[in-house]
Formats: structure tokens, C-alpha cells, sequence
């Protein structure tokens, strides 16, 4: 019996110094885990920092987005004002041209019909001089075309 309590002992002393030795195994696994883990936090902690840093660009480049959105608007506006603009010059230049046309026109039939007696009379007869401001008179009493 005292034979049979001694194994025993001895069985239970190398099961002791099994778990012990699970024990420190496991205990330097749990110290492995704890750094992994203080490891990940840390790396979650600069994630968040680098997602808020994100976050906070997003919202810049869409603030800027926006801004160029509303400077091509207000630029498209000032070409569109800027074409009537020019189309309304255009059409006014081209009403001007054509009074100036028809104007000249008129100039130049009153100034024909005004030289016409002129050329008949000839330059050396008295009445010659008297027509000069004849000429005076008729343009400007002639009326200008409606435009």
C-alpha cells in the first residue's frame, strides 16, 4: 500500500509538473496574445485617425467641387451674356452699315442732282457761285431716311 500511495504521489507530482508546465505555456501564450492585441488596438486607433483624416478631405474636395461648380456656372452665365452681347453689336454695327449706306446713297443723288446745273453751266458763269450754297441749303433741309 505504501508502494501503491508512493506511485500515486509520484503520478500526481509529474501530473503537477505537467499542468505547471501547461500553465507557463499557456501563461507566455496569454502574454503573445496581450501585445497582439495591444498591437491591434494601436493599428485600429491609427485606422480611425487616417478614416477621420479621409473623412475630413472628402468633405474639402467636395466643398471644392461645389465651388467649381458654381464658378463654371457663373462663368457659362457671363459667356452666354457675353455671346448676346456680341450678337446684339453685330446686329447693331450691320443697322449702321445700312444707314450709313443709305445715307450715302442719298448724299450722293442730292449732290448729283446738285451738280447737275453746274456741269451745264460751266464753271466760268456768275451763277456758279451761287450754287455752292444752294448745295449747303439742299443738304441740309433733305431729310434722313427712316432707319
Amino acid at each position: 500500500m505504501e508502494e501503491r500511495c508512493t506511485r500515486e504521489v509520484s503520478n500526481r507530482d509529474t501530473a503537477i509538473e505537467a499542468l505547471k508546465a501547461e500553465n507557463e505555456r499557456l501563461e507566455g501564450e496569454k502574454g503573445g496574445l496581450a501585445n497582439s492585441l495591444a498591437a491591434l488596438r494601436l493599428s485600429l486607433a491609427e485606422k480611425e485617425q487616417e478614416k477621420e483624416a479621409l473623412r475630413a478631405d472628402l468633405a474639402k474636395a467636395r466643398d471644392a467641387e461645389a465651388l467649381s461648380a458654381e464658378q463654371a456656372r457663373r462663368a457659362n452665365e457671363l459667356a452666354e451674356g457675353l455671346r448676346r452681347e456680341l450678337a446684339s453689336e453685330k446686329e447693331s454695327a450691320a443697322t449702321v452699315g445700312e444707314q450709313l449706306s443709305l445715307t450715302t446713297r442719298h448724299l450722293d443723288s442730292v449732290k448729283g442732282s446738285l451738280l447737275q446745273p453746274l456741269a451745264i453751266t460751266g464753271p466760268s458763269s456768275p451763277s456758279s457761285e451761287a450754287k455752292p450754297s444752294l448745295l449747303r441749303r439742299k443738304t441740309t433741309s433733305t431729310p434722313l431716311p427712316p432707319g
